[in-house]
């Protein structure tokens, strides 16, 4: 197997996208992608801007988004991570099927990435339940 870094980064708005390929084998290239984006705390009285990373995972059909921080602080995990997927349009977690403002920022995030001729491939729909 081998093995080899390289970083590319790619703005897009609120959203930012920076690629990292991992490795490389004869069957898989695995990729490393990192999300900015504004998340609202207190009903919009407080905005935060985080960044986390997120993969595709193909068997789960959902993203995993992972290691939530601030900007700069890439040791710093601030939020646990999530499995997300696309259902009607809205951004769940893939176990419960229930949209949170996380799962809603994160996927918008992801959203503005995949609308780029670079971006990754979204994952088909199911149906879903609305959390009040």
């Amino acid at each position: 197997m081998t093995t080899f870094q390289d970083s590319f980064s790619l703005p897009f708005g609120p959203a930012h996208l920076l690629c990292t390929l991992q490795s490389f084998t004869k069957s898989a290239v695995i990729m490393c992608s990192t999300i900015q984006f504004n998340f609202a705390l207190d009903e919009g009285q407080l905005t935060v801007l985080l960044e986390a990373d997120f993969e595709h995972d193909s068997r789960e059909i959902c993203y995993i988004v992972k290691n939530f921080r601030l900007p700069g602080h890439t040791q710093t995990d601030i939020l646990p991570e999530i499995r997300i997927k696309k259902v009607d349009g809205r951004w769940v977690h893939r176990d419960s099927g229930w949209q949170t403002a996380l799962s809603q920022a994160a996927g918008q995030a992801i959203d503005k990435i995949q609308t780029s001729p670079e971006g990754p491939d979204s994952p088909p729909s199911n149906t879903s339940k609305t959390h009040p």
